[in-house]
């Protein structure tokens, strides 16, 4: 085969895909939860058990968000808190 004929081939294999692709949609359930009023979100870290723990840098708390009851925990700290992740026992 010619370079000409694979290309060609390779250009319209890929156009092919492109028009036949549709877009996906997640459903995906999204609320918001106040930080202090001077906080900042600074990291976002998911656990296995599903808590979503925030790093609450300018107001010194970590947050743990349970993503099944929808409760939410601030654990005030000392310092900047900028890693905020469980124990893998559901603990800060």
């Amino acid at each position: 085969m010619s370079r000409l004929f694979r290309t060609t081939t390779i250009i319209f294999t890929i156009l092919i895909v492109l028009v036949l692709a549709v877009p996906v949609r997640a459903d995906l359930p999204g609320q918001e939860t106040p930080l202090s009023p001077t906080g900042v979100a600074f990291e976002l870290n998911l656990d296995s058990q599903g808590t979503l723990w925030v790093s609450d840098a300018n107001a010194g708390e970590i947050r743990a968000y349970n993503s099944t009851s929808g409760v939410y925990t601030a654990y005030q700290v000392l310092g900047v808190p900028s890693d905020a992740k469980g124990d893998g026992a559901g603990a800060a």
